[in-house]
Formats: C-alpha cells, sequence, structure tokens
C-alpha cells in the first residue's frame, strides 16, 4: 500500500475546500470574483512611467460655460454686433461729457495749439481709451462667455486667420488675464502687463489710422481757429471716440470668443492608450506625472 503524506493530505483537503465553497457560491459571486481578479491583473504595474504635461481646467465655470461651436452662430454675430454697439455707446457718451467740462468754460480752443488743442485731445484719446478698454472690455466679454450668455467659438474651424498653437502671434490673440488665470503660472503683475501689452497693436492701428483722418478733417473744415468753446469739441472728440470703439471692439469680442474656445478645447481631459489597460481618461488638472501603478 503507498504511503500518503502529511502534505499530500493537506493540499488534497485545500483543494475539496475549495472547490466545495466554489460550488457553494452562486453565478453572480464567480463572475464578480473573475472581473475583480482579470482587473487586478490588467492593473499590475508597469515598469515606466507615462509623463503628461499639467494643464489647468477651467473647473470654476466650465459647469455654466456652452459648449464651443465649430462655426459661427447667429447668437454669436448678434452678441458681436451688441458689444460694438454698447462699447461705441458709452464711449461717445463718456467723451462728450469730459469734452464739455474741458472746452466749455474756457476760450475757443486751436487745432494744433496750446493749451487744448483738439489733435491732441485725439491722440491722448488714442493711448486713454485704448488702455482703458482692452482690459476692461476684455474682462467683461470673458464674464459674458463664463456665466453662458454666449458660446465660445473654436478657431481652428471657424477663423482660417487664427494663429497656430505656438505661433510668435499667438501672445497677441489671448483676452483679458484679468479674470481668467492664464494657463502658464503668472504673478499678478504680470497678468496686468500682458493684457495692456496685448492692446499697443490696438493702440497703434487707431493712432496711425483715425487720428490723421480726424486731424485731416478737421483742418480741411475749420482750420486752426475756426471753433467755438460749445459744443463743437465736444462732439469732435466723442465722434473720435466712437470711430475708436467701432474699429476696436469687434476685433476683441472675436479674439474673446476664439481664445476661450481653443482654450477649452485644448483642456478637454487627456486620454492615455496603454496596451496594459486600453483607453484609460485622465483628468489633467491632478495630474503632472502619471504612474501607471497608481491606476
Amino acid at each position: 500500500m503507498e504511503a500518503v503524506s502529511t502534505e499530500d493530505i493537506l493540499l488534497e483537503s485545500g483543494d475539496v475546500a475549495s472547490h466545495t465553497a466554489e460550488e457553494q457560491r452562486g453565478p453572480s459571486e464567480s463572475s464578480a470574483l473573475e472581473s475583480e481578479s482579470f482587473r487586478s491583473v490588467m492593473h499590475e504595474p508597469q515598469s515606466s512611467p507615462v509623463k503628461l504635461k499639467a494643464q489647468p481646467l477651467l473647473q470654476v465655470w466650465s459647469a455654466s460655460t456652452k459648449p464651443v461651436t465649430e462655426k459661427w452662430t447667429a447668437i454669436q454675430i448678434a452678441w458681436v454686433l451688441l458689444q460694438c454697439v454698447t462699447s461705441t455707446g458709452l464711449c461717445f457718451g463718456i467723451n462728450y461729457g469730459i469734452g464739455v467740462g474741458m472746452y466749455r468754460d474756457q476760450p475757443p480752443p486751436k487745432l494744433f495749439e496750446f493749451p487744448l488743442p483738439i489733435a491732441g485731445h485725439y491722440g491722448v484719446l488714442c493711448i486713454l481709451q485704448t488702455l482703458i478698454n482692452w482690459p476692461l472690455m476684455g474682462s467683461l466679454m470673458t464674464f459674458d462667455v463664463m456665466n453662458g450668455l454666449v458660446p465660445p467659438i473654436n478657431p481652428a474651424t471657424a477663423l482660417p486667420w487664427w494663429p497656430t498653437k505656438g505661433s510668435s502671434w499667438e501672445f497677441w490673440f489671448k483676452t483679458s488675464d484679468l479674470i481668467l488665470r492664464p494657463q502658464m503660472p503668472a504673478s499678478w503683475y504680470q497678468r496686468i502687463s500682458w493684457t495692456f501689452t496685448r492692446s499697443i497693436p490696438t493702440l497703434l492701428l487707431c493712432f496711425f489710422l483715425l487720428w490723421p483722418i480726424f486731424t485731416g478733417v478737421s483742418w480741411s473744415i475749420w482750420g486752426d481757429t475756426n471753433y467755438n468753446s460749445f459744443p463743437q469739441p465736444a462732439y469732435m472728440t466723442a465722434t473720435f471716440s466712437g470711430a475708436m470703439a467701432i474699429l476696436s471692439t469687434p476685433f476683441m469680442a472675436i479674439v474673446t470668443l476664439a481664445s476661450l474656445g481653443e482654450r477649452i478645447e485644448s483642456e478637454k481631459p487627456l486620454e492615455v492608450n496603454d496596451p496594459g489597460i486600453g483607453m484609460v481618461d485622465v483628468d489633467a488638472v491632478d495630474l503632472e506625472t502619471v504612474n501607471m501603478e497608481q491606476l
């Protein structure tokens, strides 16, 4: 008779117990255990980490923001026109009031001679209005998009002239950094300086395009001295201000819609395709380096 060792008896009893326990489990429990076993195998630690570039998601306001559109819609066009009309009306009214306060109780001004040359007033308006409007209107427009009043647009499909990612022109096609935190780390000083710096092209455009036109028209009609103290100077400077708003506001509105749309598109959750675990959605806001051992 063949001898049976104690170890063989223990192994055999363990197999019987395991088989008995498996029979007692129902089909659903067995399937669950098999699935759990499969997941544990598929999530085995990998030898090397996968590095992902961190990008801050727009979590604060993404719930209110409307989805990015691939082409222009009627509401976006109407919103751009409304911004233009509103900005023009405000600039005209504010500068008319300033003109009344400056000229009404003063001797009739001249076009070029101090103390209050009208041509000089045009030049000062170019600087001040542009430096104020770009951060102010840019911030208000950003609020509109953030709060879902108008959907942003994807410039890759709607604006053929939009600069590509990484282009040297990309910096100039951004909305105000005063409201929305930029993608790269930046101090408040940098955010303020970037916002005002982006207003410089608009300032130069208004100065070299509108200033010669308005100065030339004023000279050709009234010369240097044929002005009164009220209401002529106030109307002239207010009209110049309104023309600046008409020229610059549409561009500001389009940049706001497109830059926010581009940012939202670039900050969608990333996906990691690993042969061992398949396709995994990764929330980029929480990751700088993702190790597959942690998935």
